[in-house]
């Protein structure tokens, strides 16, 4: 197995724009000189991550209706 370093977060932050800006992985990866899959991998964990903090009512319990009420 490789040893692997993480990633600052000047670095997956360029990683993130660069991808909003619609480059694709490799071309990403080339420029700023990683592997494709890192590139990949990250802007994965940061879809999880964005969509997890978009829903802060997902952790609410739900309300429910008595039958007959509303």
């Amino acid at each position: 197995m490789g040893w692997r370093s993480e990633l600052s977060h000047e670095v997956r932050a360029q990683i993130v724009a660069l991808h909003n800006e619609g480059l694709l992985f490799r071309a990403i990866a080339s420029r700023l000189q990683c592997h494709h899959t890192t590139v990949v991998r990250t802007i994965k964990r940061h879809a999880e991550q964005k969509t997890s903090e978009a829903d802060p009512e997902e952790d609410q319990p739900r309300l429910l209706h008595v039958s007959g009420e509303q």
